[in-house]
């Protein structure tokens, strides 16, 4: 199965995290992702498809807001308990903008 979406970069950041979360409801928020850079994407400013094996995802940790702490990968993220899908640049800013269209699971 793969994780296909559309992405176009206007900055020049090119780089960003995509995870699927576990739904903090049925406990800690696992995380299984992927880290994207200029190497899968192009900060070109046009459209452009990526896909990425669900296999590629990695699991690797959860932020534990109860405790406000970093847990790291126990292997124990659950496709099963997936809540969001998250796109994620972190510490870099996007001043030019960044759009993500086409979503699917196939």
């Amino acid at each position: 199965a793969l994780l296909e979406f559309e992405i176009r970069v206007k900055d020049t950041v090119c780089k960003m995290a995509v995870y699927f979360r576990n739904d903090e409801e049925l406990g800690l928020p696992w995380r299984a992702g992927v880290f994207l850079d200029s190497m899968n994407i192009k900060c070109d400013g046009k459209w452009q498809k990526v896909s990425v094996p669900l296999s590629k995802f990695q699991d690797y940790g959860a932020w534990d807001n109860k405790n406000v702490k970093w847990e790291n990968s126990r292997n124990e993220f659950s496709w099963e308990k997936i809540s969001h899908l998250i796109f994620d640049t972190g510490d870099e800013e996007i001043k030019k903008g960044v759009s993500i269209r086409n979503i699917s699971i196939k």
